[in-house]
């Protein structure tokens, strides 16, 4: 019984930890991801018309990554190294093709990024995440040329799950009602908006 107790007691303690470190961290994401858009805004203008052209030239291209952020499980395509987009297929593998492409090569090289996702009006940068659920935090920053583009990732969450948004700070925040989800989004410069969505 006592060693229950312990266990049980050890539990809590590691989900409040978890619970308090992925709290205090979105003010330092949220800077730190600012800090990254502003000094690369030059090479992300060039980024965003590669992704266009890539987007017009294959419509079905799901995100970008490269194997020194994000591996490629299929040894089909273990001869790519490097910049890659991936089409993922639902009922049959995913297509992995190999990129040369200087600006996607060096927006790639920042810290933490993972890949960038193409996603109807956005295009998310995905920077990972840190914790665990139910206390953890995805986080990145997302380009918009739409029209409100600062809610337009955020509209993407209802329209697949519902929802609602409101103001929050100096941004948007949805939330998901059946189980707590949450996504907070605050605009850098025009067009870039920092996101972090915990779960």
């Amino acid at each position: 019984m006592k060693k229950r107790k312990i266990v049980v007691a050890l539990t809590l303690l590691f989900i409040l930890c978890q619970l308090c470190a992925c709290g205090g961290q979105s003010l330092k994401l949220r800077k730190k991801i600012t800090t990254v858009v502003k000094e690369n805004e030059e090479v992300l203008v060039k980024v965003i018309e590669e992704l266009n052209n890539y987007q017009n030239l294959n419509p079905e291209i799901s995100y970008i990554s490269s194997t020194f952020k994000k591996s490629i499980d299929d040894p089909k395509y273990s001869d790519i190294v490097g910049l890659y987009f991936c089409i993922i297929n639902v009922d049959e593998d995913n297509i992995y093709v190999s990129l040369e492409n200087k600006a996607l090569e060096e927006i790639m090289c920042i810290e933490n990024l993972k890949k960038i996702s193409i996603s109807d009006s956005c295009y998310i940068f995905d920077f990972g995440g840190l914790g665990i659920a139910p206390s953890s935090i995805d986080y990145g920053f997302y380009y918009s040329a739409v029209e409100d583009g600062e809610k337009a990732l955020l509209e993407q969450r209802i329209r697949s799950v519902g929802g609602e948004i409101t103001a929050e700070g100096k941004g948007w925040k949805w939330v998901y009602p059946l189980s707590g989800d949450r996504m907070y989004v605050e605009k850098i410069v025009d067009n870039f908006y920092y996101y972090d969505e915990t779960f």
